[in-house]
């Protein structure tokens, strides 16, 4: 029987605006800091944590304008690398990872601006509503899903997949 006791550890900050939303967590995004949240969590006696891919740390892909992304269809190998790392930390302590493929803020104000799919941005979608309701938009994410399957589901630190986090608030 497995129990899980954990954090909702997304990503290593609470900074994904520039807005320090709860100050005690690290102010700079560093695979360092994951460690040390991971290895508290372990020392605590947690076994369980949600790990986001978000556009802000370690998404697969994104906006070809942010930062070492390349758009719909290039995978930010940097950031498969980060995740690699981190279920290599979570294995080796013997914490299991809910693993969300996408964060619900892409479909916000902040993130929609840039998103890859966003029609002003190259893409095909008029608004964020339309990601759920346009067919074009099933082939690029089923991509992204298969390599993120095929990459990181043998991690014995998977412990189970979400397609997107909070959906209630999209």
């Amino acid at each position: 029987f497995f129990y899980p006791i954990g954090w909702n550890i997304a990503f290593p900050s609470d900074t994904p605006y520039g807005v320090a939303y709860l100050p005690y967590l690290p102010r700079e995004q560093s695979l360092a800091s994951m460690r040390k949240m991971l290895e508290d969590l372990a020392a605590s006696g947690g076994n369980c944590i949600r790990l986001w891919q978000s556009t802000w740390w370690n998404a697969l892909e994104w906006n070809e304008r942010d930062d070492n992304y390349g758009g719909i269809g290039h995978y930010n190998l940097k950031n498969a690398w980060i995740t690699d790392q981190v279920l290599e930390t979570c294995g080796r302590l013997g914490i299991h990872a809910l693993f969300t493929m996408q964060n619900h803020t892409r479909y916000f104000r902040e993130e929609w601006a840039r998103h890859p799919l966003r029609r002003r941005n190259g893409g095909f979608l008029y608004g964020p509503y339309d990601y759920w309701r346009d067919e074009r938009a099933v082939a690029p994410t089923r991509r992204e899903l298969a390599y993120a399957i095929a990459r990181f589901a043998d991690s014995p630190a998977c412990l189970s997949w979400d397609f997107v986090s909070e959906v209630d608030n999209i």
